[in-house]
């Protein structure tokens, strides 16, 4: 995938927390064959396909540890005022988002998995970043500086949100069974072509039960470029969002997203 750095340096000049929700995401929920867009780029309706589940990743998050030195204790503890300031819809308030979104609690799983690379959901993720700049705004209130930092909306600089909520159409149990019997290396071959970081993946986009993953969209743009053509499971297009089962589940960790 491309690394989350790469989108982060359009974004230097910032220095408040976005006036929109939207504007966390480093890049829009879309497709070239998309007509219809938010102003912030993205599907109309990406937030009831994908809002509520795991597909997005804390971009930054180890910038901050380096550079702020906070650790996860005053996150966690930041939690249930990040979700007070939520409630209270003193953020991102958005007529078309439900409140339920949301949701009404945020517990310290969520701060760790943010931490530990895990996808997560948005309204989590941007939680995640909200304790972050709560975290940043309490200790400037000692001192002049944190890690560089003279506001905490700077954090919005150097973090944002990472959607991986992209699969390809017909990507799913039929297509790769057919392409190993044309293939017994199929995986491997695609593994290496797609220069994916785990061959694991391909079992996570497509498993043998359930519903098949999800990925960011330069990485299925690059399955779909190398994937092999067969005869009868034809591929169809990269999408941003779930099919009925392709597509319809959390986001691949095998993917190993670069968040930085």
């Amino acid at each position: 995938m491309i690394p989350a750095a790469h989108f982060l340096k359009q974004r230097a000049h910032w220095t408040e927390r976005p006036a929109h929700y939207e504007a966390l995401l480093l890049e829009p929920i879309c497709v070239e064959s998309n007509q219809n867009l938010t102003s912030g780029g993205c599907y109309v309706r990406w937030e009831q396909d994908h809002w509520l589940t795991k597909r997005f990743y804390v971009a930054g998050m180890q910038w901050f540890i380096a550079n702020t030195q906070i650790g996860q204790g005053p996150l966690v503890n930041l939690r249930l005022d990040v979700q007070a300031l939520v409630n209270e819809g003193g953020v991102w308030n958005d007529p078309a988002v439900p409140a339920a979104y949301w949701g009404k609690e945020f517990g310290r799983p969520q701060v760790l998995e943010a931490w530990g690379k895990h996808p997560i959901s948005f309204s989590s993720a941007a939680k995640v970043l909200l304790c972050c700049e709560l975290a940043v705004a309490a200790m400037l209130k000692q001192r002049d500086t944190v890690g560089g930092l003279t506001s905490a909306g700077q954090i919005y600089s150097r973090m944002g949100i990472v959607p991986a909520v992209w699969n390809i159409i017909g990507f799913g149990k039929e297509y790769v069974e057919e392409a190993r019997a044309l293939d017994n290396n199929f995986e491997g071959n695609l593994f290496r072509n797609a220069q994916l970081v785990r061959v694991d993946l391909i079992k996570q986009l497509a498993p043998l039960k359930g519903d098949g993953g999800t990925v960011t969209r330069d990485t299925a743009d690059k399955i779909r470029e190398h994937a092999p053509t067969v005869r009868v499971n034809v591929l169809g297009e990269v999408r941003a969002w779930p099919g009925s089962h392709i597509g319809a589940g959390i986001a691949c960790d095998a993917e190993e997203v670069d968040v930085g």
